[in-house]
């Protein structure tokens, strides 16, 4: 799927379907109670064509928390949030500001842009710590989730995978 152009099609409904997977394991996993007692908060790894417009978990009333390594990916995610009335009750997140993303875009969006890397880094810790489900949709290895951030995910996290690659 990683390279087929109908990916550009099928992105929403693979993000649609691996949101409900993740939902059907929980069922199976955890009684509705303890289901009930978790923070209704969604980590997505990777703002592209499948994570495009979070729309199965903030319709279940979840936050969703974006990150990307992509200046590009966060300001669309901006732009998608902004014009989707009546989402459910969850709202998204975006890890930094509009203004640091246009500035980063402006000065031609590199993803190893100071600014962008340095705000990036600073808002890591608090982001992952609200990955209660964390779904990851990244199609490299990088900018996905490594050794290292797991100890940031709050204790019990759920992870799902949603990624597709050619690597």
């Amino acid at each position: 799927m990683a390279q087929s152009p109908a990916k550009d099609f099928e992105g929403f409904s693979v993000g649609h379907e691996v949101w409900l997977a993740t939902n059907r394991f929980l069922d199976k996993m955890a009684p509705p109670e303890v289901i009930a007692q978790r923070p209704k908060e969604a980590l997505l790894m990777g703002y592209g064509i499948v994570s495009a417009k979070a729309q199965a978990p903030l319709q279940a009333g979840y936050d969703v928390w974006v990150w990307d390594i992509d200046p590009a990916a966060l300001l669309r995610a901006y732009t998608d949030h902004e014009k989707i009335p009546g989402e459910g009750t969850g709202k998204v997140h975006i890890p930094l500001s509009r203004e640091i993303l246009e500035r980063v875009m402006a000065r031609g969006g590199k993803r190893d842009d100071p600014e962008f890397v340095q705000a990036l880094a600073a808002a890591k810790k608090d982001w992952f710590s609200h990955g209660h489900i964390t779904i990851g949709n990244t199609g490299a290895p990088v900018g996905c989730l490594r050794a290292d951030d797991f100890d940031l995910l709050p204790n019990g996290a759920i992870l799902s995978s949603g990624a597709s690659g050619d690597y």
